[in-house]
Order: structure tokens, then sequence, then C-alpha cells
């Protein structure tokens, strides 16, 4: 091949068009937005209702210092890797997680983030356990998590209020998709034309700006705006996603 820097002759040259791609234009995941395989009895809780996994977890910080928390959320991910036949996995995140646990708190929030955006057991596991916290059958799974990971459920949901601004704090409308069973959407319908209308997902809820992109999973599609209750809090965590 011959490639000449003169196409002032060249009457077969043509511009060619150089394009930039951002995290923007990635494909949403599917994962992120099916409900996971255990399916709760109740899909959501009381708007007012905090999470019960974070709250259960916080009972038992016994005044850990920041640094004691993070290396306990290290060795749960460690733990849970383990028991999942992905230690290699596991161990990655793990020294990711320890190299930033004398950084400050928005150092580790951002490892928290990015750790959590990728793909891999972590948020999978992690958002079975939240979800499963108003199904008393399966009480035990949920519990079972919080010493595996509910501290790294802490640090994320602590940092994501301390840093939404400096996060890239959202306050519009927000899509989600997701699959649901004809029970569950009656469900939904039900809580729609009660008296008290407004409901909280208790785990950490992947959605996304874009309608068109949400609509393609699943059979229901969920329109979200924080901004209708103080107690909301969403952030895009986008420009930290492998």
């Amino acid at each position: 091949m011959q490639i000449s820097n003169d196409n002032s002759n060249n009457p077969q040259s043509v511009p060619v068009k150089r394009e930039v791609k951002t995290t923007r234009d990635k494909i949403l995941r599917e994962d992120r937005f099916i409900f996971n395989p255990i399916h709760p009895d109740m899909p959501f809780c009381h708007a007012s209702t905090d999470s019960i996994f974070l709250v259960a977890t916080k009972q038992q910080l016994s005044n850990m210092s920041f640094k004691n928390i993070v290396e306990t959320a290290a060795e749960g991910i460690a733990q849970e890797g383990k028991k999942l036949g992905r230690q290699r996995e596991a161990q990655w995140m793990t020294n990711e997680l320890l190299k930033v646990k004398n950084g400050s708190v928005e150092e580790i929030w951002r490892c928290c983030a990015r750790l959590y955006s990728m793909e891999s057991f972590l948020y999978k596991k992690l958002n079975e356990a939240m979800r499963l916290v108003d199904d008393k059958q399966q009480r035990h799974i949920w519990q079972q998590q919080i010493s595996a990971l509910g501290l790294f459920a802490v640090i994320l949901d602590m940092n994501t209020i301390q840093f939404e601004r400096t996060a890239g704090s959202f306050m519009g409308t927000i899509y989600r998709g997701a699959n649901l069973s004809k029970d569950q959407i009656a469900k939904f319908k039900e809580v729609a034309t009660s008296n008290n209308p407004h409901r909280s997902f208790q785990a950490f809820t992947s959605c996304s700006r874009n309608r068109t992109k949400a609509e393609s999973f699943g059979n229901t599609l969920f329109i979200i705006t924080p901004s209708i209750c103080k107690r909301a809090n969403s952030n895009d965590i986008s420009p930290y996603s492998d």
C-alpha cells in the first residue's frame, strides 16, 4: 500500500470523517434493567421507607473507623467472590478498593462507583439482596449478605448523598425498562390507584435518561421523576462505567 501526503492531484480522494465515541454512546446493559431471578413478594416499599438493608448494616458498624469500614467492605467482596467461585475477579476488585483506603472519602466513593458499574457479580448479588428485604420467605438471603456486601453498599450510599454534586446529580425524568410478571404488574397497578401511590425501590436502581433505550428492555416502562420526592437521590455514574 502506498500513501501520498499530497492529494491535490488525486481525483479519487475523499474526506475522512473522524468520530469520537463517549460513554454516552455505550449500549445499555440488559442485566441492569431486568429484575433479579429471585422475585420478592413486593418489589417496592412505601416512599418514606429507608433502605432496610442499609439500616440493618449501619446498626452493626459499632463505631468503626471509616478506614476499617473500607477494609471490611473489601474483605466482604473477597468473601462473596470465593463463595461464587469468582476469586480472581473478587481479588482484583478487593485490591482496587484497598488501594484507596487511605485516600479521601470522595476518592473512595469514586472507586466504589466504578466497581459497582462494572459487569461483575458485585452489583448483581448486592441488588438481589437489597430487593429481598420485604420478602419474608427470602429473609435469610439478604441477612447473610449484610456481612458480605453490606458495608460496600453503605459506602456507596453514604457518598452518593455527600458528593451528589461532584458526582453528577440529575433531577430530571429518567426511565427504567423491566421485565415484570403479571402478578407484579397487578401490584403496581393496585398501588397506582391507591390513596398513596408513591413507593420506593429498596435497591440501587439503574435508569436511563434515554426513554427509547429503556423501552427496549422488558415489558414495562417506569417513568421516574426524582425531584418530586425530597428523599430521592439520583446520580449519573456513567463517567465511572467501563
